[in-house]
C-alpha cells in the first residue's frame, strides 16, 4: 500500500525503468506548459500499463504556483490545479458499465469516457499467445533433433567399442543401458544448466521488449519448469527408442574387422 502525500511524487514502474529513476531521486516535472519543478520521488509503484506520475494537489500548488514561483499554499486558498477528469466506481455487470460509458461519451460536456470493464474484456494477447506457442513448438522440435543427432553421432563413432562389448559377452539390453545411461546423465546436466540459464536469457529478451508505456514482467511458474524437464526427458526416452535398434544391428565380427 502506497500513500500519496506531500513528500513527493509517485512514479509508475514502466516510467521509472525507462528513465532510470529510483525511490529518493529528484526528477524534473512539467505541468504541461512552460512551468517545471524539481520534485523528489517518494515511491515507485507496480504498474504494467501506462507511464503515470501521481502528485498530491497541495504539492502541485506548491511547485506550480502562479508565475512558476515556488510558494506554500495554505488551506482555504484557491488551488492552481484545474480538475479535468473523474474516476467513477460503477456497480452492476461489466456489460452495463461499458454501455453506460459509451452513452456518457456521447454527451457534449464529456470529452472522453473510458470503461475499465470494457478494456479488461477487450484486452487480449491472442497473437502473442500464438507466437509463444510457435516458439515453444520450435524449441521442442529443436531439442528432439539435437538429442537424436548427438545420440546417432555417439553410436556411429563408437561402433568398434560396442562391438567389443558384444564380443566380451554383453547382452543387447546391457549395451542399451550402457549407452542410454550416458545420454540420460548428459540430459540431466543439460536440464540443471539450462533451466537457470534459460530463465536469465528470457529475462534479457523480455527486458528488451519493455517500452515507456508498457512493462513486461517476467514471472515463471513452477509447473513451467516441471513441463520443460518432463518434455526434455520424454524427448531423451524417445531418442533411445530410435537408437536401440541401431545398436542391435551392430555385427561384432564385421565391425572389428573394419579398418579405421
Amino acid at each position: 500500500t502506497v500513500t500519496l502525500d506531500d513528500s513527493g511524487v509517485i512514479v509508475a514502474q514502466s516510467a521509472a525503468n525507462s528513465l532510470g529513476v529510483h525511490t529518493g531521486d529528484t526528477v524534473t516535472v512539467s505541468n504541461g506548459g512552460s512551468s517545471r519543478a524539481k520534485i523528489k520521488v517518494a515511491a515507485v509503484v507496480r504498474n504494467l500499463i501506462g507511464s503515470d506520475v501521481y502528485i498530491s494537489e497541495r504539492l502541485y500548488d506548491q511547485k506550480f504556483a502562479a508565475h512558476g514561483i515556488d510558494s506554500s499554499v495554505s488551506d482555504g486558498e484557491s488551488s492552481t490545479l484545474t480538475w479535468n477528469a473523474m474516476l467513477a466506481k460503477l456497480k452492476g455487470p461489466d456489460g452495463e458499465q461499458a454501455e453506460y460509458a459509451d452513452r456518457l461519451g456521447e454527451e457534449s460536456s464529456v470529452v472522453k469516457a473510458v470503461s475499465c470493464a470494457h478494456l479488461e474484456a477487450t484486452f487480449k494477447f491472442d497473437l502473442m499467445a500464438a507466437v509463444v506457442a510457435l516458439i515453444v513448438g520450435l524449441a521442442g522440435g529443436l531439442a528432439l533433433v539435437v538429442l537424436f543427432t548427438l545420440a546417432n553421432t555417439n553410436v556411429s563413432e563408437r561402433v568398434r567399442e560396442m562391438a567389443t562389448l558384444k564380443v566380451l559377452g554383453f547382452y543387447d539390453r546391457e549395451v542399451h543401458n550402457y549407452v542410454n545411461r550416458e545420454m540420460m546423465i548428459l540430459t540431466g546436466m543439460g536440464v540443471v544448466v539450462g533451466l537457470p540459464l534459460g530463465r536469465w536469457i528470457g529475462g534479457l529478451l523480455t527486458a528488451a521488449l519493455n517500452m515507456p508505456s508498457l512493462y513486461f514482467e517476467v514471472e515463471v511458474h513452477w509447473y513451467s519448469y516441471a513441463i520443460a524437464v518432463a518434455a526434455t526427458l520424454a524427448f531423451a526416452l524417445l531418442v533411445q527408442l530410435f537408437t536401440n535398434p541401431v545398436l542391435d544391428r551392430i555385427e561384432p565380427v564385421s565391425s572389428l574387422k573394419s579398418v579405421e
